[in-house]
């Protein structure tokens, strides 16, 4: 079980009200501690604090989650069993860990990390990780999960208006794209990835994939999953890869999307191994379309311009700037 929140990893967290510095609040007879269990937070700008409770920050505010959130954060919160691997799980995992790597000395962004599936193996290969969940509850089965000196900052917060350094990250992870409940939650996570990422900084995300399996069963792209008891269930939006690349392509220049998760008819009857077949389909055509998720990787950052910063030459250019200025 980790020890504590790492305060070495706060700063790389900003106040949800007004984007200032944060640092831990103690007093002068306290002296610093690497881990911090019970304690708060506070704002050199505006001064508000937030606490630590069991090792974990919490910056959300559940009055300002609309309606579609707070249902699936109640859903969440009643369920945050680890279950062992399956099949299916590695068909996702395999090809989202190897899109993040290489990893060495790589601070990462994980936004919805739930129970930490990805969360433990990644704390092996990164410098640092910002966990990021909404639900108290999943955020504490992780910490269990995690060695006592882990440097995994536990943050609880809606990933859709978190702030953080600006450009201190490497790289950035999602695998909630599809249940945050519309476009304009989408594109404000967006945001927050790639304001976090540094200038070569990578973005890996994964989408439920409105494909061929779903047009032949006229499965809609938005609908829910998970219902029973009479509860509707949790929202889910199922994407195309254009749908992807439309809502990413303001905030990243450069996005590139391919098919994982691929249940391929008969397979699993037919007692085939399903992870090594999966990835396998992943690169023929039309097989492929039989995919249940899309991984998107997004490059190349677009950040807004500082205030009396003039933007440098267009790396095409930057060669034959060079060479004139030796000649002259």
């Amino acid at each position: 079980m980790q020890l504590g929140f790492p305060t070495a990893l706060l700063s790389f967290l900003r106040c949800p009200a007004d984007g200032g510095p944060l640092s831990i609040a103690s007093s002068p007879d306290t002296s610093p501690v690497a881990f911090l269990r019970e304690g708060s937070v506070v704002c050199a700008t505006c001064g508000c604090r937030q606490p630590i409770a069991d090792g974990i920050l919490h910056l959300l505010n559940t009055n300002q989650l609309d309606r579609e959130s707070a249902h699936e954060l109640h859903i969440r919160e009643q369920s945050s069993d680890v279950s062992a691997l399956r099949p299916i799980d590695e068909m996702q995992m395999q090809p989202t860990l190897a899109a993040l790597r290489p990893l060495d000395g790589s601070v990462l962004l994980e936004l919805g990390a739930g129970t930490g599936r990805f969360t433990t193996i990644l704390a092996k290969e990164c410098r640092a990780i910002v966990a990021v969940e909404f639900s108290r509850n999943r955020l504490l089965v992780l910490a269990q999960r995690l060695p006592p000196a882990a440097p995994v900052a536990l943050v609880l917060a809606d990933a859709t208006s978190l702030r953080v350094a600006p450009q201190a990250f490497q790289r950035a992870l999602s695998t909630l794209t599809s249940n945050l409940p519309g476009r304009e939650h989408r594109l404000a996570m967006f945001r927050v990835a790639a304001d976090a990422l540094d200038p070569s900084g990578r973005f890996v995300f994964s989408t439920h994939f409105h494909g061929i399996r779903d047009r032949l069963l006229g499965v809609p792209q938005a609908g829910r999953y998970g219902a029973q008891d009479g509860d509707p269930g949790i929202f889910r939006y199922h994407m195309t890869h254009r749908d992807g690349a439309r809502e990413a392509a303001p905030y990243f220049a450069r996005i590139r999307s391919h098919p994982i998760q691929i249940l391929l008819p008969f397979a699993r009857h037919l007692g085939l191994p399903l992870v090594g077949l999966s990835r396998f389909a992943e690169r023929v055509p039309l097989l492929n379309q039989w995919a249940t998720l899309l991984l998107f990787v997004a490059s190349q950052p677009i950040h807004p311009p500082v205030e009396g910063h003039a933007p440098g030459p267009n790396r095409f250019l930057r060669p034959l700037i060079r060479w004139y200025q030796q000649l002259t």
